[in-house]
């Protein structure tokens, strides 16, 4: 086995990377793998990145991206950064002993990348659908290993909706709100500022604008990586939803309501279409992606469109003494610097 990396002063090893990700049908190839992805982060992280593609005589066999944040305090790996999409290794092996083989000689070449590139922790999330997770605790040995989960419906089989969404989807239909597509730039800036409210009024944070700006700028929706809708009352929008297209996963992404016309339900109007829309296209998964807790109005919320928990673990590894993040744990300097990384589980330092 070797390993190509595909950074800015490596492109040519994209061509490995993507033809692995062109060619991989498993169920959990994300739109997070894609090399459309990693440019949204190139232009919103203004990090360096390095796109791993393990080859044997065969051709590539499997593709792990990431992303590097240099700081004074440290570098840092995330295989993704960014709202933590689920990323880390994807291969397409089913033998436990060439799973092992390849896990064995991988790994061992992140921990030699990790040292040499001077970073004082690596941390990577778990693919969706992993089956793997035996296999991230005996070869890259992480101190640190995070339970989290998300939320997956399948739309070709459980889209029967309960009382409650019925009632919800007829009345925002009886508001006369409508659920259709924009070529218009002013509208995506329209949905982008009712996101940013809606961000603001939850407390929760806010993706970038320029991540917005790198959406729009792209091929994605011509390239059919992404669809947005937007729901529209008296010709005004009054929310949007952004979905990304993976394989045959549906990433739920940027969901946005103005906070005045909650009660009449555009957020279930425009995510049953949507759900109506893709499975009709033959995509099987709608991934909700993570929520704050199992108690939350936002797990609950997404349990009404009849998903189940999917459990994944972010893997954790620190090439410094504790003593030494425990120091950065408590500076609010430092912990800025690292901003959309992963660094460590700040509850067990």
């Amino acid at each position: 086995m070797e390993i190509n990396i595909s950074n800015s002063n490596n492109s040519i090893a994209d061509y490995y990377y993507r033809s692995f990700y062109d060619n991989y049908k498993g169920v959990n190839k994300l739109f997070y793998y894609s090399i459309e992805f990693r440019y949204l982060l190139q232009q919103t992280l203004n990090d360096e990145y390095y796109y791993f593609t393990v080859m044997d005589k065969s051709g590539p066999i499997a593709i792990f991206p990431s992303f590097l944040r240099k700081t004074e305090y440290g570098n840092v790996l995330n295989s993704l950064p960014f709202f933590g999409p689920n990323a880390g290794l994807l291969h397409s092996y089913n033998n436990e002993q060439e799973i092992c083989e390849l896990f064995e000689f991988f790994f061992s070449e992140i921990e030699s990348f990790c040292k040499r590139m001077n970073c004082i922790s690596v941390s990577i999330y778990e693919p969706l659908f992993s089956t793997d997770a035996q296999y991230y605790i005996k070869y890259f040995k992480p101190d640190f290993v995070t339970r989290k989960f998300t939320q997956v419906t399948d739309i070709q089989v459980n889209t029967t909706w309960n009382d409650v969404l019925r009632r919800n989807i007829r009345k925002a239909e009886k508001k006369n709100i409508i659920i259709k597509q924009s070529d218009k730039l002013e509208d995506w800036n329209q949905y982008y500022k009712i996101y940013v409210d809606g961000c603001i009024n939850r407390g929760i944070p806010i993706k970038e604008k320029t991540f917005f700006d790198g959406v729009w700028n792209s091929n994605l929706f011509k390239e059919n990586c992404a669809v947005v809708r937007y729901a529209y009352l008296d010709n005004e929008i009054i929310g949007g939803l952004l979905v990304f297209l993976g394989n045959n996963v549906l990433s739920y992404y940027a969901p946005a309501v103005k906070e005045e016309f909650k009660s009449y339900q555009p957020l279930a109007l425009l995510i049953h279409k949507l759900i109506n829309e893709l499975a009709s296209r033959s995509y099987k998964f709608w991934n909700w992606e993570s929520s704050p807790g199992i108690d939350s109005g936002v797990y609950k919320y997404k349990k009404k469109w009849n998903s189940i928990v999917c459990n994944y673990n972010i893997y954790s590894k620190i090439f410094l003494p504790k003593e030494y993040f425990k120091k950065i744990k408590n500076s609010v300097e430092a912990i800025e610097s690292f901003k959309y990384y992963y660094l460590f589980p700040f509850d067990k330092i």
